[in-house]
Formats: structure tokens, C-alpha cells, sequence
């Protein structure tokens, strides 16, 4: 491995470096199982085309090895090729901009450009933080990381749309920061005489990041070592940085938070995909973390080398389908379609079916802001020759364009206000369906300091609700068109504020405890229910709201509630529309490949589902199908539910849980990797109303399986073709019985008042002799039964006297008046007793 066989020798400042020749080595043609061999032994990847070529970064001492296995392998590049590529005289900058020539050409564009150019100090490196401490080999590597905004108004914060171009995450690519560089020149000199560019510039904030990695640019542009991959985080604390063994440094693109593990990278410190000890560890990928959200990003590229591609969310696991992969997909195949060099295309793609990487920047931006982050690969090597750099760089101004002209058409764009004040409003943004995904992406939110909010949508009809706690919700339908843009500027209205009730039920109108609703996107706590299945909430703001309750053995509850009444009733169905505990036959499944069922592992029982059930499994791939269709095209709501238990070691792949139909793409959901004990996994299946969809359980391709662990118990399906919120208030009569009381609060004695829903005619005595009256606690508890059996048409009239029924005063609070008629439940009324 090169991480083995070089060593690095360190005079004070000096790094020196004593290494054998690096190569990188092309192998034409690979199998599919060979890209996740060579990840799990800690090879360097350089470059990657399914069933094209596999590059790998080697020394070459190691060539010989496997050019036994490998016979038609062959070098690619090489570091002696890289160093004369950096250093050609072919360009006016003597070969690739350094860090000060990059630094001087912003201070001079912004001096020539005043007013249209700002520029930024996001953070600094770890060179200039180790400088500071007082650790003189770290004197020459003192960076800032600068990011310069393009905008008509560059000094002024406007309410406009971001956009980002971003270079060097990698310090081998130093390609990148050329092509960030180039749009940057191309944007500023044609500002004010190119209509085009002149209303992106003027209708957007343009962000260039030149180089996140100055440190390790550093490294490279200097040729101390121009294969040279991470940032130089001082890892075994030596205050030396060590390059060979590479102990120090982390991969900056696999350091972001978003799904941070270990796809793709490693606990490893000398492998080049080290992530770090945790996400968001390195203070260069901090800077732009904590950048992002100043901003309303809509979309941005970080630039690569190499492969001509490029790549959009999500990678971090295979089959993994974004919410918003249809428009993802779109903009990347325009802009790949738009990057010519040499007669052909650059290549789009979703980032997993290159390989899955964890801790991404794409994944990141888009899956916790919603922006459409991109990688295109620059270039067939890490360091074109200086001759190709300006004919790469002008290939890739299209696309820039073409990202930023993204906003100009089939999206929805507006305000959100308080329809009181007028102040902006940081209300989500929620497009039914499309943000129903099992696959999680942060909601949408208007600006806080704007109220502007944007999607980009498919053409077509859309329902969009727009909500924030302590407003009234708004619901628009919406028309999205191919080119225009769709504007729909929304007021809120303040809500009201009432005491509310929650009553939690299952089928059999049993009270449901030993759970919490969670209010999503609010910043109430999550609040568990009594005993007694009730939640009591004082001074409740009305308004529709995303509440989710979750239950082992219950269908989960994931769903929009509209609250403005004081008594909401949930219910939660107790029995699945299918189950499947694994103790009869397996007739359910279809099982390939060794998985099977586990006689010595569950959750209930005795059994469970597992790829390895005896331990013996050598197969590199396993699944386990659901024979049983889930047929969703009259349901309203739907949810599956099951526990697992596993111990996958983290270089052997994971297990992937998907859903698939004829008229779906195969997705997948959710992936499980490293140890876990039995753990209750639930996902809403809304997303997929109207469709009929399958299950799947699948092992992914691992060099040693046996080890692989996995089991899944008690599997439920649930399926609701009717409501799971029948919301009980004073306002929406049921059983054709209406409720008034008064006085309203009382002392020491209410008069309740029976009526015929308008809808249901004149009351009738028959529809009284069936009617019991009651009186519950907020608790949900019996306080006493008020029925009597002289209520007629002609006097509907109860009274209660506030004692319970043991005749002893109840206290002073809130209590509720619910009526039943024929075993129906009927209108709840809220009643408030004062002290005597």
C-alpha cells in the first residue's frame, strides 16, 4: 500500500520527502464488484467510470503486484507528470495560480470593479491556527479561507437568490480552482456589456470559494507532494506535518455532516479518505458550514479532478433517490450536455452509481438547505498539462451559466409576511408529495430576513402548504410552467390561542399511553401522554400543524393536522395490514442467496430474518423480498414498521432497505451499518399513495460477508383508507347533536344545552332516550355521568352542579362535555369551573 512503503523525513520547516515513484494505474473494463474491493483494502481511487476504467493512486512498488492479478494494467499518470504539468511555461502564470496569485487577482478585480465585487474571510486553515499557537513549521502556511460575492449591489445585502462555485476541497486538483477563477474573469468582464450575464449578476449573489483548502494547495503548488490529497490537520499532535506515511490530514470531502460514516471513507488517519474524528471536525469545512445559511443558496458546483462528470445528491448510499432527483437530474444532464472537450460531453450522473462516499459536500447542502449542490469532475487526470487548462476552463463557463439562469424558469419563487405587520416570515414551504419522501431532506423555509423562499419544480400542478407555529396555515395549488416562473407572495394570519385537549385512541376506543407527539418543524418539546391516553396543553396557538407519534405494534402517525378546535382525537390503528413475525413458515418472502430465517435471534419470539441466520453465509450478495404487494391507490395514509438488530463491520458494506413498483424507481430508503442492538425503525409511506409498491432487504457486495449480522422482526404494514384523525370539537357536530353551556365559566352550577345539528332537522325524543352526557377531567378520566332519562325535544336541558360521583366538589380547571348517541361520539364542549 503507499501508505506503507514511504517515509518522510522533517528538518524544521523543511519538509523532505523520500519516496518511491507515485503512479496512477488505469485497470480498463472492471467488474462492478471490483470498485468496492479496492475501497474496503484503503486504495487510493483517483478516478472512476462504471465499466470503463478504475484509477488508482499507487506507488510503484506496488505495480508489480497487481499487475499479476491485472495483466493489461497500465500507468495513467504519474507525480513526475504532474510536477511538469504544474510547472509548463505555456500560460502567462508560468503553469496554476498559487494562493497569493489568487488572493492578488480578487484585490485587483475588486479595486477595477468597485461596487460589484465583495469580498469575504469565511475562517482561516489549520496552517494559520497551528501559526498562531506558536508552531513555527506551520509559518508558511498562514490562509484564510476568501470567498468574493459578484453582485450589481455587491455591498449591500438584497433580497436575491445564491449562488456558489467552489475549488481545491482536494489539494490535487488544483484544476478546480482555474475553472472557479475563469467563471469569476468571464462573469466580470462581460458584466454590463453581455445581456445575459449582466441580469444574472444583477438578479443574484454570485459566491466564488477559489480554494477551501488553501493549506494543501499549498502543498501542491509548490510540488513538495503533487499527489498529495487532505488538509494538514496536525493529527498525532507533533506539530510536524507528516505527508509520508500521510498520518496527517482529512479529507475535506468527507468530513460534512450528512449522513458522515463510512462510505467510501475511514477511522484510518494515513488513508487519504480519512473523515476525521467526527463530522465537521476540520476548520476549513466550518467556514462554509456556518457560511451557507447567511445566504439564500439556491444552488452551486464544487469543482473536482477528474472523470468529466457530473454528479448530484445523494451518494452516500447506493440506490438512494433524493426527493428531488427529477430536477436534480434535469439540471445536470443541461449543464453536462454543455461542457464539450474533444468532440464528446461530460458524463451526469447520481453521485452513488459512480460509488457511494459518505460525508459529501453535495450531500450536505442539499440534504440539511435544500440546495442543489453539484461535483462536476474536471479533466481526464488530477493536473491537465498547463496547454489544456484554458481549454477546460472555457469549456465549463456554459454550464456555469446554465446553473445560474436555473432560477429564470420552472420554479415558484415569492414572499411569506405576517399579514398583520407585514414583517418577513421563516415559514416552511411544503410541497404535498414531493416533500412526503421517506428519504430525508431538510424542509424548505422561507428567508427569516426576507421572507423570499424558492423551488425548482417540474412543470405541472403542485399543492403547496405554507405554515409556521403560531400562524394560520395557507394551502395554494400552484401551476408550474416550463418557462416562467411562478410567483405566489402568501400572508399569514396570527393564530388564536386556545387550550386544547389531545385525546390519543386505538381502535377499539381504548386510550393509548407510553408515547409522546412530536410537533415538527416547531419549537414546542416533545410531550408524552398520560396514563390515560390525554396531553393537556394551556394557551395552544391554532393552525395546522406536521405532528408525528410513534408506537411499537401501532401504525405511526405522520401527518398534517389542522388544530382549532380544543379537543383533537387521534386514533392509532393496532392491527397491520400485514405482519409477519417469522415464527411459522417463511411463504411471505422470497429469500436468495444464504438469507434466510434466524433460529436463535428476535425481537418477539424465537425467530427473526437474517442475511447470515447461520453464521456460515460466504455469499457476497443477499436479499430478502416481500412477496406481499402493498397496494396504496385508495389509501390515505400508509407506513411499514420493523425492528432490527445488527453487527456489520464497517468495512463490509451495510444492508439497504428499498421500495419498488412498476411505475416507481427503485429507491432505496435507509441503510444499516456498524452495531446496533434491537431498534424500532418506522417510515411513512405517503409518498407513494396511489402506487402499488414492493419491499426489499439487501446485503451490498463485501470481500468478507460471513461476518456481515443482520436480523429484522415483527415487519407491519399499515394501510389507512380512511381518516386517522377524527377531530372532535364544538364546531363540527357528530351523531346530529350539538352542545352550549352557560354560564361559561361557572361557580357552582352549568347548564348544558342539547341541540339538533342544523343539517339533522328537529331533535327527536328517540335520539335523546339513546343519549349519555358525560363529563371528563382533562386527564381524559370519568368525573360523572350527567345523563338523565326525562331529556325530551321539548326540554333539552341538563344541568351539573360540579361535584363528581361520589358527590364531592371537583376542583376548579377545565373539564369536557361529550355527548354519545348510539354508541357514537358526539360534540366535545369545553367547560371552565372557577373557585367558589
Amino acid at each position: 500500500m503507499l501508505k506503507k512503503s514511504l517515509c518522510l523525513m522533517v528538518f524544521l520547516t523543511v519538509i523532505y520527502l523520500v519516496f518511491a515513484e507515485i503512479l496512477v494505474v488505469r485497470i480498463d473494463h472492471p467488474e462492478p464488484e471490483l470498485i468496492h474491493e479496492f475501497i474496503e483494502q484503503d486504495y487510493d481511487i483517483a478516478s472512476y467510470r462504471p465499466g470503463i476504467y478504475l484509477d488508482l493512486v499507487i506507488d510503484e512498488t506496488v505495480l508489480p503486484i497487481l499487475r499479476q492479478r491485472f495483466p493489461q494494467i497500465r500507468i495513467h499518470d504519474s507525480e513526475t507528470a504532474m510536477k511538469r504539468n504544474l510547472s509548463s511555461p505555456d500560460r502567462p502564470l508560468n503553469g496554476y495560480r498559487s494562493y497569493s496569485d489568487v488572493m492578488d487577482e480578487i484585490s485587483d478585480l475588486a479595486t477595477a470593479h468597485p461596487g460589484l465585487l465583495r469580498t469575504v474571510d469565511l475562517g482561516i486553515s489549520w496552517g494559520k491556527y497551528y501559526a498562531q499557537m506558536g508552531y513555527t513549521n506551520y509559518n508558511n502556511y498562514q490562509h484564510d479561507i476568501v470567498a468574493v460575492m459578484l453582485s450589481d449591489n455587491a455591498d449591500v445585502d438584497e433580497d436575491e437568490p445564491a449562488f456558489y462555485f467552489v475549488g481545491a476541497h482536494h489539494a490535487r486538483e488544483p484544476i478546480s480552482t482555474e475553472v472557479v477563477m475563469t467563471i469569476l474573469h468571464d462573469l466580470v468582464e462581460n458584466y454590463g456589456t453581455d445581456p445575459e450575464i449582466t441580469e444574472m449578476v444583477d438578479s443574484s449573489e454570485i459566491w466564488f470559494i477559489p480554494i477551501i483548502n488553501p493549506d494543501g494547495h499549498k502543498i501542491v503548488i509548490d510540488q513538495t507532494f503533487t499527489s498529495w490529497r487532505k488538509n494538514i490537520r496536525d493529527n498525532n499532535d507533533n506539530q510536524i506535518i507528516n505527508l509520508n506515511p500521510s498520518v496527517d490530514g482529512v479529507d475535506l470531502n468527507r468530513n460534512y455532516g450528512h449522513e458522515w460514516g463510512y462510505m467510501s471513507a475511514t477511522d484510518d488517519m494515513e488513508s487519504y479518505t480519512y473523515h476525521g474524528l467526527g463530522p465537521f471536525t476540520e476548520l476549513e469545512i466550518i467556514a462554509f458550514r456556518d457560511f451557507l445559511p447567511q445566504r439564500q443558496f439556491l444552488a452551486g458546483i464544487s469543482y473536482h479532478s477528474y472523470g468529466e462528470l457530473v454528479l448530484h445528491p445523494y451518494g452516500y448510499m447506493s440506490g438512494i433517490y433524493a426527493p428531488d432527483s427529477q430536477e436534480l437530474a434535469a439540471l445536470g444532464t443541461a449543464m453536462a450536455n454543455s461542457i464539450v472537450v474533444g468532440g464528446h460531453t461530460y458524463t451526469p450522473s447520481p453521485a452513488w452509481q459512480l460509488y457511494p462516499a459518505s460525508g459529501s459536500t453535495d450531500d450536505y447542502v442539499y440534504g440539511n438547505h435544500g440546495i442543489f449542490g453539484y461535483t462536476i469532475e474536471l479533466a481526464t487526470q488530477f493536473i491537465p498539462s498547463a496547454s489544456m487548462v484554458p481549454v477546460i476552463t472555457a469549456a465549463n463557463i456554459p454550464a456555469a451559466k446554465i446553473l445560474l439562469n436555473r432560477k429564470n424558469h420552472s420554479a415558484l419563487t415569492g414572499k411569506v409576511l405576517d399579514a398583520v405587520s407585514g414583517e418577513p416570515i421563516n415559514a416552511y414551504v411544503h410541497v404535498v408529495g414531493l416533500d412526503d419522501s421517506p428519504v430525508y431532506r431538510a424542509p424548505y423555509r422561507a428567508n427569516e430576513n426576507f421572507g423570499s423562499y424558492w423551488r425548482l419544480l417540474s412543470p405541472g400542478d403542485y399543492t403547496v402548504r405554507y405554515y409556521l407555529h403560531g400562524y394560520e396555515e395557507q394551502e395554494r395549488v400552484v401551476t408550474i410552467t416550463a418557462d416562467s416562473v411562478t410567483v405566489e407572495d402568501v400572508e399569514l394570519n396570527p393564530s388564536d390561542m386556545i387550550d386544547l385537549l389531545i385525546m390519543l385512541r386505538d381502535n377499539f376506543g381504548s386510550p393509548i399511553s407510553g408515547t409522546c407527539i412530536d410537533f415538527l418543524n416547531t419549537d414546542l418539546p416533545s410531550i408524552c401522554f398520560s396514563p390515560e391516553g390525554t396531553i393537556f396543553i394551556p394557551d395552544f396557538s391554532t393552525g395546522t400543524y406536521r405532528i408525528r407519534i410513534l408506537k411499537e405494534g401501532f401504525e405511526p402517525l405522520d401527518l398534517f393536522v389542522p388544530i382549532y378546535s380544543e379537543v383533537l382525537s387521534l386514533r392509532m390503528q393496532a392491527i397491520p395490514t400485514f405482519f409477519d413475525g417469522f415464527e411459522g413458515m417463511p411463504g411471505a418472502w422470497t429469500y436468495t442467496n444464504g438469507w434466510g430465517i434466524c433460529p436463535s435471534q428476535a425481537h418477539t419470539g424465537t425467530k427473526s430474518s437474517s442475511d447470515n441466520p447461520n453464521g456460515n453465509n460466504y455469499q457476497s450478495v443477499a436479499t430478502a423480498r416481500c412477496d406481499f404487494p402493498v397496494d396504496l391507490t385508495n389509501a390515505t395514509s400508509a407506513s411499514v414498521q420493523f425492528w432490527v438488530k445488527h453487527s456489520n463491520p464497517l468495512t463490509n458494506g451495510y444492508i439497504y432497505f428499498e421500495v419498488s413498483g412498476d411505475d416507481i424507481t427503485t429507491t432505496a430508503i435507509d441503510y444499516y451499518s456498524g452495531t446496533s442492538d434491537w431498534v424500532c425503525k418506522t417510515y411513512s409511506l405517503n409518498a407513494y399513495l396511489g402506487k402499488v409498491i414492493n419491499f426489499k432487504f439487501g446485503r451490498t457486495v463485501g470481500s468478507f460477508p460471513s461476518q456481515s449480522l443482520f436480523y429484522f422482526d415483527d415487519f407491519r404494514i399499515f394501510v389507512n383508507s380512511g381518516s386517522s384523525v377524527p377531530n372532535e370539537d364544538e364546531t363540527s357536530p357528530h351523531a346530529g347533536i350539538n352542545i352550549s353551556a352557560y354560564p361559561n365559566p361557572f361557580k357552582n352550577e352549568i347548564k348544558i344545552h342539547l341541540s339538533s345539528a342544523p343539517d339533522q332537522g328537529l331533535l327527536k325524543d328517540a335520539m335523546l332516550n339513546s343519549t349519555q352526557v358525560r363529563i371528563y377531567n382533562v386527564r381524559g378520566q370519568l368525573v360523572k355521568d350527567i345523563t338523565s332519562k326525562e331529556l325530551t325535544a321539548e326540554a333539552p336541558f341538563l344541568k351539573w352542579d360540579g361535584k363528581d360521583h361520589n358527590g364531592q366538589d371537583v376542583r376548579s380547571g377545565v373539564y369536557f362535555v361529550k355527548v354519545q348517541t348510539n354508541g357514537i361520539d358526539g360534540t366535545v364542549k369545553k367547560i371552565l369551573k372557577l373557585g367558589a
